[in-house]
């Protein structure tokens, strides 16, 4: 797959955006603990996740989950218990 030639974005860089934007669909469409959507995307620890995430949209992906995600929609505004 060359998609990222049509791009100005390095292989490395368009694969970390393709992470991300995966990350935040999951984030929104899920309600799968944080760690978990970032271990499915690629990502090797929760720490680096969270930086890469914050840093590319601006938001951590545990506010992105409950502003915009399940929860949100739903009304709910505390954290599911399992």
């Amino acid at each position: 797959m060359l998609a990222w030639l049509g791009t100005s974005l390095s292989p490395k860089k368009h694969l970390m955006e393709l992470r991300l934007d995966r990350a935040q669909h999951l984030l929104v469409q899920s309600e799968a603990p944080v760690i978990d959507i970032a271990l499915a995307c690629g990502s090797q620890n929760s720490s680096h996740f969270g930086k890469a995430y914050k840093s590319a949209c601006g938001v951590s992906p545990r506010v992105q989950s409950r502003e915009t995600g399940e929860f949100a929609q739903r009304g709910q505004n505390e954290t599911k218990v399992l």
